[in-house]
């Protein structure tokens, strides 16, 4: 007989799963009493998950812990392996992993607005500071360096300018301007 009972009372706790009425009154025991709490006792579930179960000591125990390290690196190895050896693009990985599509699209205008915002953070703070501090000092050097070769250069870009028609009619137009 406590079987039959025991059994009876597991069921009771279990089923129904939903109320029935008769009429507008509810038939007692009905639902059955873990569906009917079910929203506290998901609650303190996770409570005791969260308080007793994981926690930073037991979670710091296990990632020290040499077996466990050891099964972890040898997994993520095989993956890597596997991962390396499939024919898979990248863009098939992302959107199998995440969902995303066009994910080259995506992470290039991600990049792109990235440079950007870099870029001008970067120009902002250097706006104010003067050349010889930007500069790197072998570049500054090598300019110096540079100087007289690039000077002679120049000269001789602008008397071929200003012998040639277009040189000599801007020339003219500027003397008649004065």
């Amino acid at each position: 007989m406590g079987g039959v009972t025991n059994s009876l009372a597991i069921k009771m706790l279990f089923r129904p799963y939903r109320a029935y009425y008769l009429g507008k009154w509810r038939i007692p025991f009905t639902p059955g009493l873990i569906p009917k709490r079910r929203g506290e006792l998901a609650e303190q579930l996770g409570k005791l998950v969260v308080n007793h179960l994981l926690t930073a000591e037991g979670l710091q125990k296990k990632l020290e812990n040499k077996m466990f390290v050891h099964e972890m690196t040898e997994w993520v190895q095989r993956e890597v392996r596997k991962f390396l050896q499939s024919e898979e693009t990248l863009s098939d990985v992302l959107a199998s992993w995440t969902g995303v599509t066009r994910g080259k699209e995506k992470i290039q205008h991600i990049l792109a607005n990235w440079m950007c915002n870099r870029s001008e953070k970067i120009i902002s703070e250097l706006r104010t500071l003067p050349l010889n501090e930007i500069i790197p000092k072998p570049l500054a050097k090598k300019v110096d360096d540079l100087l007289p070769v690039m000077t002679q250069v120049f000269i001789e870009k602008g008397k071929e300018y200003f012998n040639s028609p277009e040189g000599i009619e801007r020339l003219s137009n500027m003397v008649d301007r004065f």
